[in-house]
């Protein structure tokens, strides 16, 4: 009588070469997939920091047009030019001038999260405007003229944590001089930073 173990002995599973196939494929499908994920997440970070641009710009233009009406653009434009002297007093180089113009100055004030005379006025002038809390744990800068009342654009990264006019350095990431790189979408893209605004 012949035991059971026999009957089967090469006519049921896998043989090696089949195993290492169905892993060689399953391998490569992970590593397809895998950068698929990876490239769809940082493509998802930079339309987060674009939709956080946007309400930062629909709510800085909100508070500016609010100071138009009641009257107040000199003594916005006054508490501008306090903070680019503070700035440059405190060793700094002022307030990035984006434009000059004869209606006005575009200013260029950045959003740390830290306590400093520019987050603390970006602050105090979105605030009020802006629904969503979360856009503050970003670092943006707004481009403005406080002069006209009128926001130009903001760029806004949840990754940098400082965002700087001029080549990225280890102090912070570079928009380009003048924030050149408003039309540089893959640049964005690669660096989850956003932009919504006027000026292109």
């Amino acid at each position: 009588m012949r035991s059971a173990g026999r009957d089967n002995c090469g006519k049921g599973g896998f043989t090696l070469v089949e195993l290492a196939v169905v892993l060689a494929v399953t391998a490569l499908l992970l590593t397809i997939s895998a950068g698929a994920v990876f490239s769809y997440q940082s493509y998802a970070g930079y339309k987060h920091s674009s939709e956080c641009a946007r309400t930062i710009f629909l709510g800085a233009q909100a508070a500016l047009s609010q100071v138009r009406v009641s009257g107040l653009a000199e003594e916005l434009t006054a508490r501008v030019e306090r903070l680019d002297a503070e700035e440059a007093v405190g060793g700094g180089s002022g307030i990035p001038v984006l434009e000059e113009s004869g209606c006005g100055r575009t200013y260029a004030l950045a959003f740390t999260g830290e306590e400093n005379p520019g987050s603390l006025f970006l602050y105090e002038l979105l605030e009020p405007y802006v629904a969503d809390e979360t856009v503050f744990q970003g670092t943006f800068c707004v481009e403005l003229d406080p002069e006209s009342c009128r926001v130009q654009g903001v760029f806004y990264s949840s990754r940098a944590e400082r965002l700087i006019y001029g080549e990225s350095s280890p102090d912070g990431l570079g928009l380009g001089p003048k924030g050149g790189c408003r039309s540089d979408t893959e640049y964005k893209k690669r660096h989850e930073l956003g932009y919504y605004g006027a000026m292109k």
